[in-house]
């Protein structure tokens, strides 16, 4: 297994860079600012919503010179754009555009010597094939990285449902506390303890052959504010201190009011601090698999400001687009930036130099849904089948979308109908319209109107999946931005980290696991 080097030791390329960066010094400035350029100069390819792919007329963005060799492309020949691989009749500018794009993608192979976890019957119970891959695989990465560095409890954030939690105690002996902010979920997750410890209990044959699970649920957010770092702080001082006195047994005195130097900043309130020398305290681990939008960075943040000991942080992302956002003044006009996005000082500079070269460019919730699709492992995979499907989906709700207009949209948000292969243009439509509880003239009149737009749009309908293969040529750049800065963030906190292709790509595509070492 790929180790964690320990505090203060040099990794050869934490960054997780492609040739040449990770061996160029200080290759990951020159890597940040050559994607950010790119992303920024082709941002026509990812800057829209996909219903509005024939009202906006997006293939107009495309030079002239590109349009033609793009409509000529079969499927077969789409599915390579990604990689890199291009046609010498195609202009030089395509060419360039896509080799550079391809070079700059971060290795995504899953890292070597990972031996998964064997998951149990009674906990693989409710899983999915890739939730099982991903709990079997991340499990021992971190029972593995907890050992070399000493940490004996693990805290799951965004636990869900228990799966990982569930691993670890029972194959890898670890203390664990899954904190979930919805109190349905950690509920369930705390049943699903008690059902396979009684499971076991039943089909044991000896008392003593059935260990219960070492499992904590506490329902509580991680946001980014001092009240809720205090809260965080309180349960993992009560971790490491409580566990360090049951194993050394030395007793804990409590005092009322006691100022301790970790809280500093925080609200004042009757806290109950034990007065032993913080030397005692063992590392904590702060595990995220897959925390969703700020859930990232909340976590990140509390590492680096809050966290009351020394630990490991390691955090899988996805669902960049549901960061939160807000209205930030640029010159004249209020414009909408992501309040946790970028991180790291680093980035904010090269954000602000080519703000100067491409002055209407930012990252945006575009650009971050992008960063959160799927890969090109599984765009090379589809089948000619799967990327009919995948046209009629766009091609059928757009054209509509464009057609009927407001009338797309009811209280409960957007009207999504199902597309089968077999499906029809004009029979989508009708049940488009049905649905909408469309009657009378007003049906032939709005059904009319979704024939005669498919009609005139029917000659474009082959640029769909041309340019969603450059989509899918960006969606590794745009991921690498997202994951280097968290990464640039840490160690611009004097925390070490790294970045590690955890899973296998082709069955969980958020596989960038940012990892950090923290010594207090």
């Amino acid at each position: 297994m790929t180790s964690f080097l320990s505090h203060g030791q040099k990794l050869s390329n934490p960054y997780n860079l492609p040739p040449p960066y990770d061996t160029v010094k200080n290759g990951h400035r020159q890597y940040l600012r050559d994607v950010v350029d790119i992303v920024a100069k082709y941002e026509w390819i990812y800057s829209f919503k996909v219903v509005d792919f024939f009202s906006l007329r997006i293939w107009e963005r495309l030079p002239a010179d590109w349009r033609q060799p793009l409509l000529d492309i079969s499927y077969e020949g789409l599915k390579y754009i990604p990689q890199g691989k291009t046609e010498a009749t195609w202009p030089n500018s395509l060419q360039n555009f896509i080799t550079q794009s391809a070079a700059l993608a971060m290795p995504r192979t899953q890292i070597q010597n990972i031996e998964e976890a064997k998951i149990q019957d009674d906990i693989r119970v409710g899983m999915t094939p890739k939730k099982c891959h991903e709990v079997a695989t991340m499990a021992p990465f971190i029972a593995k990285l907890c050992k070399d560095h000493g940490c004996e409890t693990v805290i799951d954030i965004g636990a869900g449902l228990g799966y990982l939690g569930q691993v670890l105690s029972s194959a890898y002996k670890m203390k664990v506390v899954g904190l979930e902010s919805n109190s349905h979920r950690s509920e369930s997750a705390t049943a699903r303890n008690v059902k396979v410890v009684a499971s076991r209990n039943c089909i044991s044959s000896s008392r003593n052959s059935a260990r219960s699970l070492d499992i904590n649920n506490v329902t509580l957010q991680i946001k980014d504010d001092v009240d809720n770092h205090l809260q965080l702080t309180k349960l993992i001082d009560d971790l490491t201190f409580n566990h360090s006195i049951r194993n050394q047994n030395i007793d804990c005195q409590t005092t009322k009011d006691h100022k301790n130097d970790r809280y500093s900043g925080c609200k004042q309130s009757d806290n109950i601090s034990c007065t032993i020398d913080e030397n005692i305290t063992i590392p904590i681990c702060l595990v995220g698999l897959h925390c969703c939008g700020d859930l990232t960075p909340n976590v990140l943040n509390y590492f680096d400001k809050s966290c009351p000991c020394s630990g490991l942080l390691i955090c899988v992302g996805c669902c960049y687009h549901g960061m939160a956002t807000t209205l930030q003044k640029q010159d004249s006009t209020e414009v909408s930036r992501f309040s946790n996005f970028p991180m790291s000082g680093y980035l904010q500079q090269v954000f602000s130099q080519a703000s100067k070269k491409f002055p209407d460019w930012r990252i945006d919730t575009f650009a971050m849904r992008l960063a959160a699709q799927e890969t090109r492992t599984r765009w090379e995979a589809m089948s000619v089948a799967q990327h009919e499907l995948h046209t009629k989906n766009v091609v059928y709700r757009s054209i509509v979308n464009e057609a009927l207009g407001e009338a797309c949209q009811t209280n409960q948000g957007r009207t999504r109908i199902k597309v089968f292969p077999m499906m029809t243009f004009e029979n989508y439509s009708k049940t488009y319209l049905n649905h909408l509880k469309v009657t009378g003239e007003d049906y032939d009149t709005c059904l009319h109107n979704c024939l005669r737009k498919y009609k005139e749009h029917e000659w474009a309908i082959p640029y769909v999946e041309a340019i969603t293969a450059l989509q899918v040529l960006m969606q590794p750049l745009l991921e690498s931005i997202v994951a280097m800065d968290r990464c640039l963030y840490l160690n611009e906190h004097n925390i070490d980290s790294q970045i590690v292709s955890l899973f296998k790509e082709n069955v969980s595509p958020r596989n960038l696991a940012v990892i950090g070492l923290k010594i207090i």
